[in-house]
């Protein structure tokens, strides 16, 4: 977002300071993916307004690091307040699968850093194939669910019956 951009701007010299620990790779910034979560699929959106498809979930990558062995997903995050860890941030575990679908990688090793004008902090997991085929049949359920809870919030009557209906006096 536009506010979290002029955030981070105010923390480039840490997020230097961060990125100067990691090792070399080829580096990739703001990919924006669309992940199928039935089939496991992910594909580069190059339009930011293109509509997704039925079952697709939009993911945003940061910064990427891609080696042959491991996709290495940065999640920028600015401001204090209270998140997730690593591993049980929806964000993030969306963020894993949609690029290792996309990327054919079959290890992500995935990082929160939160900046701060005086510093940063990270948090991170890293997740296996075995660990990203859990996570896909997880994130499958979850979907299923949420759909099905709307699917019934929709039978609901917008108005409560006792509010709709006069009562006898």
């Amino acid at each position: 977002s536009d506010s979290e951009r002029d955030r981070l701007i105010g923390c480039v010299e840490q997020a230097r300071s961060y990125l100067a620990t990691l090792p070399p790779a080829t580096i990739e910034t703001e990919i924006r993916l669309r992940y199928d979560v039935a089939a496991g699929t992910a594909r580069r959106v190059l339009n930011r307004f293109e509509r997704r498809a039925e079952g697709e979930q939009t993911a945003i990558l940061d910064h990427v690091r891609i080696s042959p062995d491991e996709l290495h997903v940065i999640d920028w995050k600015t401001g204090g307040g209270t998140r997730d860890r690593a591993a049980d941030n929806w964000q993030l575990r969306l963020q894993a699968l949609a690029g290792a679908a996309a990327f054919g990688v079959r290890r992500v090793r995935a990082e929160l850093v939160t900046l701060e004008r005086d510093g940063y902090d990270v948090d991170g997991v890293t997740w296996s194939r075995w660990d990203l085929g859990a996570l896909a049949a997880a994130t499958a359920r979850a979907v299923v669910a949420a759909k099905s809870s709307l699917r019934e919030a929709a039978r609901l009557p917008l108005v409560p019956a006792h509010v709709r209906e006069p009562r006898a006096r």
